[in-house]
Formats: C-alpha cells, sequence, structure tokens
C-alpha cells in the first residue's frame, strides 16, 4: 500500500443512468461532489427545458455553459496591472512632496 493510497478519495455520481467514478484527494472530495450534484442539476435543467435533446448534447452544453461562466469570472476578478502601476506611481509621488514638506520644515 502506497503512501498516498491513505489520501487518495472516490467521488461517485449516476447521470441518465450511467455511473461515474472520480479519483480526488480526500481534502476534494467534498468540493468535488458539489460540483458533480450541480452539473448534474444543470444538465437536467438542460434536457428538460429542450424537447428532443439527446443527454450528450445536455452534457455538452451544460459543461460550455460552466466554462464560460468560470472564464466570465476570472476575467472580472483579474486585476488590471497598468492601473495598479498608476495608482503605486502616484502614491509614490504624494510620498514623495510629504517628506520633502517635512525636511523644508526642519
Amino acid at each position: 500500500m502506497s503512501a498516498d493510497h491513505g489520501r487518495s478519495s472516490v467521488v461517485e455520481f449516476t447521470l441518465f443512468d450511467r455511473s461515474y467514478r472520480l479519483a480526488c484527494e480526500a481534502d476534494q472530495k467534498l468540493l468535488l461532489e458539489q460540483a458533480a450534484t450541480e452539473f448534474i442539476r444543470r444538465v437536467q435543467e438542460i434536457k428538460e427545458s429542450r424537447s428532443g435533446m439527446g443527454p450528450e448534447s445536455a452534457a455538452v452544453m451544460a459543461g460550455i455553459n460552466c466554462m464560460f461562466e468560470l472564464l466570465e469570472l476570472q476575467a472580472v476578478s483579474s486585476w488590471d496591472v497598468t492601473e495598479i502601476k498608476q495608482k503605486i506611481k502616484s502614491l509614490e509621488t504624494q510620498l514623495e512632496r510629504c517628506f520633502y514638506e517635512q525636511d523644508t520644515l526642519f
């Protein structure tokens, strides 16, 4: 038995009568279970809202929607480095002015 064996875990779920097993680290299990539950919900929602759509198509659409949302969140939360550099430069200028003004007091 390897040292990593004690830390690994498995998440099992069923989607459209097919069972799936995903290996993960033990500390990732809860989050992966939540992700599987949310994915199943989204797939079923898409399948129910579009009559005649097969389960594979619904799964692909749900997967693409999830990736779109992830990329959208990443874009919103990314920092504008140029703006941050400008703010730092402005703060440096203000500090220099403060130090200069204090030097002239003494």
